[in-house]
């Protein structure tokens, strides 16, 4: 089993009009890929990425509401957000 996201699974996941992509990993690129397909694959087609969640085993649900509320920093490309999830009827 391959620990990383393969380009065909990130390019199947945004022809499927996925809206956020959340992982419990550091990042989505097969390591040694310098040009970074996955990460433009999701960016192209404004899809945000959130890398490090915890507790994604404690989701029950398929579909639900995710809340992310970003630490106010400027001047960076990426910064710390708690994120949580809710399951709605």
């Amino acid at each position: 089993m391959n620990p990383y996201f393969s380009t065909e699974a990130i390019q199947w996941l945004v022809d499927r009009g996925m809206k956020l992509m959340g992982v419990d990993v550091s990042g989505v690129e097969v390591p040694g890929n310098e040009d970074h397909v996955n990460h433009s694959a999701l960016f192209i087609k404004g899809i945000p990425l959130i890398e490090n969640l915890a507790n994604l085993d404690q989701v029950s649900r398929t579909r639900f509401w995710v809340y992310a509320f970003p630490i106010a920093v400027s001047g960076l490309e990426a910064f710390p957000l708690r994120v949580i999830a809710v399951e709605s009827d």
